[in-house]
Order: structure tokens, then C-alpha cells, then sequence
């Protein structure tokens, strides 16, 4: 079985149990795919260059200074509003390898 989720509580925590029911029915899990998981293109350090550039640069550089500093403050926002979720902790085996063989 090949599962797909989403890199979110509820798809994460409905993806384990579909895995759970898959062993008891005796079916391997091969493979989790996970959806929809953000590029970490830039980093909160970068922010004093994107300033620099977007005060003394061409214009086309400095709008894309402002695009870019725009994309971590969209990311800054995204982890304030998830900071209230509950922990999440993928098993073991999750980042391991294969998935273990539920007939064993």
C-alpha cells in the first residue's frame, strides 16, 4: 500500500490510521508520500541582505528583494498560526527506510 498526506495533523493522524488498519488486514505499507511540504527557499537570516538590496538596488532587484522578504513574512505567519497544534512525532520506522512488513 502507498499512502499520500498531507504535512498537517489531521491528514498525518488519518494516514496512521489507514496504516494501522492496512497491518491488521494484513496489507504492507510501502511508502508514505507526503503532499504539499514547503520549500525553505529562504531563512530569516537572509532578511538584513533582501533589506539591503531592496533600498539599494535597480528597481526589478529591489521588487524582487520585496517579493522575497513577502514569501518569509507569509512563512512567519504560517508557523504563528500553527504553533498551537499538537506535537506531532512520525514513528521510527516512518523515516528509516521501508515500512516494516505487518505480517512479521
Amino acid at each position: 500500500m502507498v499512502t499520500i498526506t498531507l504535512p498537517e495533523e489531521l491528514p498525518v493522524n488519518e494516514t496512521l490510521e489507514l496504516l494501522r488498519q492496512g497491518r491488521q488486514m494484513g496489507i504492507a505499507a510501502r511508502m508514505v508520500v507526503v503532499n504539499q511540504v514547503p520549500a525553505m527557499l529562504l531563512h530569516a537570516s537572509d532578511r538584513p541582505l533582501l533589506e539591503i538590496l531592496q533600498r539599494e538596488s535597480e528597481e526589478a532587484l529591489a521588487r524582487l528583494a520585496l517579493a522575497a522578504q513577502g514569501q518569509l513574512d507569509g512563512l512567519d505567519h504560517a508557523r504563528n498560526r500553527s504553533s498551537g497544534c499538537a506535537a506531532w512525532r512520525a514513528p521510527a520506522w516512518w523515516s528509516s527506510g521501508p515500512a516494516p512488513d505487518p505480517r512479521t
